[in-house]
């Protein structure tokens, strides 16, 4: 539920891309739930995962990693290509995307609360 609230505000931040105060705003909102998602996924990853901890927080730390560095290129390259409101769409769809990852593999979930 919490990445849907998330990808709504990426939604939010895309149509309002022009406006600097909803930006902000939403900056703070997304910000939340990032918190609250890392530490829960994070959590989800070290309980479910079938090898040691350490080789698999070093498998999750790998893939977010590389996913923030690609970020800040592919976000500036979007909104030089199309335009700023692109990246935030694009960012809902990475959100969507994930959320079909985790639904699709809620069997491996079945250990968590």
């Amino acid at each position: 539920m919490r990445l849907l609230f998330l990808r709504f505000v990426l939604i939010v931040m895309g149509v309002g891309a022009n406006h600097s105060m909803v930006i902000s705003v939403c900056i703070v909102i997304a910000g939340f739930f990032q918190g609250i998602n890392n530490t829960l996924i994070t959590s989800a990853v070290m309980v479910v995962s079938p090898v040691e901890r350490s080789t698999a927080s070093s498998a999750y730390s790998f893939i977010r990693f590389t996913g923030g560095a690609i970020a800040p290129w592919l976000a500036g390259s979007l909104a030089v290509w199309f335009n700023p409101h692109v990246t935030f769409y694009v960012a809902g769809l990475a959100v969507i995307i994930g959320i079909l990852v985790l639904f699709i593999g809620r069997k491996a979930l079945v250990a968590l609360d």
